[in-house]
């Protein structure tokens, strides 16, 4: 039997395969039904489609414009607005202080990214590192939901 984590991955998944406008409106419908045991498990399979960290695809967020595009637009405007569907996504997970994600160390600026590799590590990123385990080089900050590499 499936399991509600399950289940909300793969409304997800079916939904991210959906026209921009449906899909954002599917999503947004499930952000805020769902508990935040699915929302955890879910979290990373939108941000990874939305801006395309897999597949380089992602939504084409750089083509849409509101003179070409109004309605898909205004439904991403209001998708990933600080008071949207994202944002109620994060806050919703902000609180538990244990919740970690993977940030590959290739989507860095390149300046810090050259600093780690070289083994300089600044105090931010010492409690953060994740290493590759054949190679024992940097490849992954740990950091919370919200939390800026930048944040010093």
């Amino acid at each position: 039997m499936a399991t509600s984590t399950d289940i909300a991955t793969i409304r997800v998944q079916r939904y991210l395969n959906m026209p921009l406008v449906q899909r954002c409106s599917e999503l947004a419908v499930l952000i805020d039904e769902s508990s935040t045991t699915e929302l955890q498990h879910v979290f990373p399979i939108i941000i990874d489609s939305l801006f395309g960290i897999t597949d380089n695809i992602g939504w084409g967020l750089h083509n849409i414009t509101y003179k070409k595009n109004p309605q898909e637009y205004e439904m991403l405007y209001n998708f990933l607005s600080p008071h949207g569907p994202i944002f109620s996504l994060c806050y919703k997970l902000l609180p538990d202080c244990y919740l970690k994600y993977n940030f590959p160390i290739s989507y860095l600026p390149s300046k810090i990214r050259s600093m780690l590799e070289e083994g300089v590590i600044p105090p931010f990123y010492l409690d953060k590192i994740r290493e590759d385990q054949g190679t024992r080089v940097p490849s992954a900050l740990f950091m919370s939901i919200l939390q800026n590499s930048q944040d010093n």
